[in-house]
């Protein structure tokens, strides 16, 4: 077991860590002639204002009582030291309390250290007497530890200074601000109390804000400066990754500049992005051109569950990847050689069979039209300039590739091709496995305008007469019309159907919320939250959609939120999305169960066969799975994006084992 003393330095570990690394990992950080800015600031108003919705009211009751069930805990843990609840008591409702956090560049005086960076936290205390107990565990802990020597703050009065060489130095102690007791950590050049409150962006209009921020990227200059000083001729070898920084506007003298706040109002919950001066790196960061047609919108349908549509020039982007490889390989990768061998060997240029013949516009989504709105409806969505070439290109890849497949595997070759055939003027390719009972038949489709893939045919069909016929669409969704019509048109969009997502992700949120509830509770009654989340149709009674519109004001680009005020609701959905890309996760898992027994034991020719398919078609590793993950989720053409869309939700793809 560890000793008390062990636990005490653990526990101030985590209050002075920060003082530690940060500073640190900004030693490549020194002031050359540079303007004072606030790299990052951030501020929020407490976990109560968090979770203000009404439906939410139970799971705020039960972090309540977390600190009265963590007293009961000695008496049921033998050894457990004592000092141990109260420490944990204290850092609980520490957390729930509202903070600010800042990080600096300060070029008038970096007497502090850091090279001019520091970070201040600061959190506003219950009372007075809450901030004495923080200082005087903190205050223990260092003298218990005998390393660093404390000493009166020429800083700031009440507090104390530790000097922590090459660091600089770390504030931390009680303060008495104007809005009242407050308990800081000033770490490096912080250049006063109230580092970077005037770089918070002011509170929308009719939005209760809880949570608000800024990043201006123009405060790593002087990191920049001084990594290009210490490493010397050296640093010429960093210029590739700098310039593609400068491209996308994250260093520089007009390098962009982020605003963004969370809040509610009456009726929903309110998230606002702004990226100032982000139109000159527009291309560098894979913002959308402009805004879209209303022709596109049109290409999705009105039951849509999810959808993300953009418009980004999806060769634009495919043929700048390809020509930052080469940037990067420093001259072992040279892309116009890759592309002329491939058209020599296939007939296809990709820069002007491809790329160029692509158009601006890329979406995904789930609807019911294309297959219940499950995961087996998904649809990637491309818009097309060129269908002959993109038409021809697909045709000679798709024969060219079931041709190489029966050379390379000859058994599995005579079940697996790739099949070109028409139906309804749309050209179709799909992937059969003729006399095997594969329940996908993953089909790209091609018409007038646009390229859908699909894991499904009728999936593909469905989605190219949405595109070309304009049925009823995702613009007939009431929020969404009303979001788009707020601010003139869109220069991206993000739909997500809370209500009917929330019905696949309700058992997990119900499940996480008993365990709560169950943890809370006092084991000698006397204590219960009661119930932590609401009944199914009372949590989502009246439910709103989210949507996010993003569009361009001048130079800036601006990406605005709305939807369900609960928390609770939320989660829901976010769980009956996730739920729905399960499979991706389960399909590697059983092809790894099915190594041992099931198809490969099966008897005559067919059986090799099947193991060569199953191999084929479920990746074993975590690469592999990363790549079907983005394949299927339209995530094959990664942007730098704002909005976030559906693409960070395949990091979890890549632990599965």
């Amino acid at each position: 077991m560890r000793t008390m003393s062990n636990i005490r330095r653990g526990l101030a570990g985590v209050v002075l860590a920060p003082a530690v690394a940060t500073p640190l990992v900004l030693f490549s950080s020194a002031g050359l002639a540079q303007e004072s800015r606030t790299l990052f600031v951030i501020e929020h108003t407490g976990l109560a204002n968090v979770l203000s919705d009404p439906r939410d009211a139970g799971l705020a009751r039960a972090f309540s009582m977390l600190p009265a069930r963590l007293g009961e805990l000695p008496g049921e843990i033998d050894d457990m030291e004592p000092e141990v609840v109260p420490m944990l008591d204290l850092a609980l409702r520490t957390v729930a309390q509202p903070m600010r956090m800042a990080i600096t560049y300060n070029a008038g005086d970096q007497s502090g250290g850091g090279f001019g960076y520091g970070m201040l936290v600061s959190v506003r205390t219950q009372d007075e007497a809450h901030a004495n107990r923080l200082d005087g565990l903190v205050r223990g802990a260092i003298l218990e530890g005998g390393r660093l020597q404390p000493r009166a703050s020429t800083r700031s009065p009440g507090m104390m200074d530790l000097p922590i060489p090459p660091v600089g130095i770390v504030t931390i102690g009680p303060r008495m601000a104007d809005d009242g007791p407050r308990f800081e950590a000033w770490l490096g050049s912080v250049p006063g109390a109230d580092a970077g409150v005037a770089d918070l962006p002011a509170p929308a209009k009719g939005v209760k804000v809880f949570a608000r921020g800024a990043m201006d990227f123009r405060a790593l200059n002087p990191a920049v400066d001084l990594a290009r000083g210490f490493m010397g001729s050296n640093f010429a070898m960093a210029e590739p990754g700098l310039e593609a920084l400068r491209a996308q506007g994250l260093v520089g003298e007009d390098a962009i500049r982020v605003a963004f706040q969370m809040g509610t109002t009456e009726r929903e919950a309110v998230t606002m992005t702004e990226v100032l001066g982000a139109k000159k790196f527009a291309a560098g960061m894979g913002l959308p051109s402009g805004a879209l047609a209303r022709e596109s919108l049109r290409a999705i349908p009105v039951d849509a569950t999810f959808a993300a549509i953009k418009r980004v020039g999806v060769g634009d982007v495919l043929s700048g990847m390809l020509d930052s490889m080469g940037q990067y390989s420093q001259g072992r990768f040279d892309p116009e050689v890759i592309v002329t061998r491939f058209r020599d060997e296939t007939g296809v240029d990709l820069r002007t069979d491809v790329f160029d013949a692509l158009g601006d516009v890329q979406a995904f989504y789930m609807s019911d039209t294309t297959g219940g709105g499950s995961l087996m409806s998904a649809t990637l969505l491309l818009s097309v300039d060129d269908r002959a070439k993109i038409e021809n290109a697909l045709v000679r890849l798709s024969a060219l590739a079931t041709q190489v497949f029966r050379n390379e595997e000859p058994e599995a070759g005579r079940y697996i091709k790739l099949h070109a055939w028409e139906h309804e003027g749309h050209r179709l390719i799909s992937l059969r496995a003729d006399g095997l009972p594969l329940p996908i038949e993953l089909t790209v489709g091609i018409s007038n305008g646009w390229l859908v893939i699909s894991p499904s045919a009728q999936g593909a069909i469905a989605a190219l007469r949405q595109a070309q016929t304009g049925g009823k669409d995702i613009t007939a969704i009431g929020a969404v019309k009303e979001s788009i019509d707020a601010h003139g048109g869109a220069a991206s969009l993000t739909y997500m159907d809370t209500a009917r997502l929330a019905r696949g992700g309700y058992a997990f949120t119900q499940a996480l919320g008993t365990a709560l509830g169950s943890a809370v509770r006092s084991p000698s009654g006397g204590r219960d939250p009661g119930l932590v989340v609401p009944g199914y149709h009372e949590l989502l009674d009246g439910a709103r959609p989210s949507v996010q519109v993003s569009y361009w004001r001048g130079d800036d680009y601006v990406s605005e939120g709305r939807g369900d005020r609960s928390m609770l609701v939320n989660v829901s959905a976010m769980g009956g999305l996730v739920k729905e890309f399960l499979p991706l996760v389960a399909i590697p898992a059983m092809a790894a169960a099915g190594k041992g027994r099931g198809f490969s034991d099966a008897g005559g020719a067919i059986g090799p066969v099947l193991a060569d398919v199953r191999e084929w078609l479920m990746p074993a590793t975590p690469a592999e799975r990363f790549a079907l993950a983005m394949a299927v989720s339209g995530g094959l053409v990664p942007t730098w994006d704002v909005e976030g869309d559906l693409h960070d939700a395949w990091s979890a793809v890549m632990l599965a084992e």
